[in-house]
């Protein structure tokens, strides 16, 4: 209660709905894998090239505005075998002094438009 009335409720920002969660959140991909812990120094070709003998398609280090790497990265993979064949064998694996972890990336769910409250 705040100065003797019920608080209202929250619905996020103004005039919009708060985002309701999808049955397809968290689903596995099935071609693409999240790398976490990796070293900030790390540049995107030496990323690629650490998965290079799984002939990945594409790959990134996620950097934040300013140009400096968050410690993670996604690569994508022409189908599931290279995908399941890159986890085995690059998890856990030290790189630089850090121990990275590679697993199976969860699908991000399509954004849902922002609707006006009425």
């Amino acid at each position: 209660r705040v100065h003797g009335r019920a608080r209202p409720r929250r619905r996020g920002p103004r005039g919009v709905a708060p985002r309701v969660p999808q049955p397809d959140d968290d689903e596995p991909s099935l071609v693409t894998v999240f790398v976490a812990n990796l070293p900030f120094s790390m540049s995107d070709e030496s990323f690629k090239g650490l998965f290079g003998e799984f002939a990945p398609e594409s790959g990134h280090v996620v950097r934040s505005y300013s140009g400096r790497s968050r410690g993670y990265g996604f690569v994508k993979f022409a189908n599931n075998v290279q995908q399941v064949k890159a986890i085995a064998a690059l998890d856990n694996r030290e790189v630089e002094g850090r121990q990275i972890s590679v697993k199976c990336a969860k699908r991000k769910a399509d954004t849902i438009p922002a609707t006006p409250v009425a």
